[in-house]
């Protein structure tokens, strides 16, 4: 399968695939938590006789017994219940985010800045090898560029392009995971990469030349925020997939997410150690997630996207 990534330069397209986190929520088309539909204004049409069918099946009638009904009371004892399935995946990824929040993450997880020094000790070389790739890779990468420069979502769009009907709600759910986790955690490094070190400016203050196609975005360059959530959904896909259908994904998974790191690099936003530490940093989060217990959140929606990804619910 690794040979079809000759199809992905095609993938500049998907960027209009927007939030599909939200596509778990089309199945429930019933009302949640209690809520109403609008009433015509100024009609009390939540009362109403009662109909029932003709005698010769054709018609909707009032029968001669017939009592008003009250159109917002259910029958019997039947209250609303907040049920797992009424949150949105957006949502409930904010709940797995939550948990993983109230780990120990901030005290176990460190990056390697050896990459970021070596870099820093052959700057100008760097910065020339940079400037080399914006010039020959930027006019082919430019629109993947700016399909991937919004949210997460953004991101999660490509895989769930590359997965097409393997995925689905469930799948999708946990692509919202990745892309919030990654964020936190991304966002923590870049603010304290080590205790005594600075944040890293970007490459184009450095080097103006570099022109980025996009606006510089308003945080330090270490570690790059698309390559850890980049490669925490790969991840994360992969920890859902049955093993012998992980073992045929695994080249595709992580190529793309390499590919949507390199793309930030040649766009001129980040250096080679930005992108190296946004995957050195997924991986580390990845096992942090793995130590949330039975019945988290997190659990729950993996154990979704399992069933899901091994063909058992769609």
């Amino acid at each position: 399968m690794a040979g079809n990534m000759g199809n992905m330069g095609n993938m500049g397209n998907m960027g209009n695939m927007g939030n599909m986190g939200n596509m778990g929520n089309m199945g429930n088309m019933v009302l949640v938590g209690g809520a109403a539909p609008p009433a015509r204004i100024g009609l009390p049409i939540h009362i109403e006789e009662a109909r029932d069918l003709s005698d010769d099946g054709k018609r909707l009638v009032v029968p001669d017994s017939s009592q008003p009904v009250e159109l917002s009371t259910r029958p019997g004892n039947l209250a609303p219940q907040w049920t797992a399935k009424e949150w949105s995946s957006e949502w409930r990824a904010w709940q797995a985010m939550d948990e993983f929040s109230q780990t120990d993450w901030r005290k176990t997880i460190a990056l390697d800045l050896s990459g970021w020094e070596a870099e820093d000790a052959r700057l100008n070389a760097v910065l020339d090898e940079m400037f080399a790739a914006a010039q020959d890779e930027r006019p082919d990468a430019y629109g993947e560029i700016l399909a991937q420069n919004g949210t997460y979502a953004a991101i999660a769009s490509y895989f769930g392009q590359l997965l097409g009907p393997v995925g689905g709600a469930s799948t999708a759910a946990l692509l919202e995971v990745a892309g919030l986790v990654g964020l936190l955690a991304a966002q923590h490094f870049k603010a304290n990469p080590r205790q005594g070190v600075a944040p890293r400016p970007r490459p184009s203050q450095q080097r103006p030349a570099l022109a980025p196609v996009v606006p510089v975005p308003g945080h330090p360059s270490f570690p790059s925020g698309h390559a850890t959530q980049a490669t925490l959904m790969a991840l994360l896909l992969l920890e859902a997939m049955p093993v012998d259908n992980a073992k045929r994904w695994r080249p595709l998974l992580l190529t793309l997410a390499w590919r949507i790191a390199r793309n930030r690099l040649v766009a001129g936003l980040h250096y080679p150690a930005d992108n190296d530490a946004g995957v050195e940093l997924a991986v580390q989060v990845t096992a942090k997630l793995k130590t949330l217990p039975e019945g988290s959140v997190f659990n729950e929606m993996l154990l979704a996207a399992r069933r899901e990804l091994a063909g058992e619910a769609k």
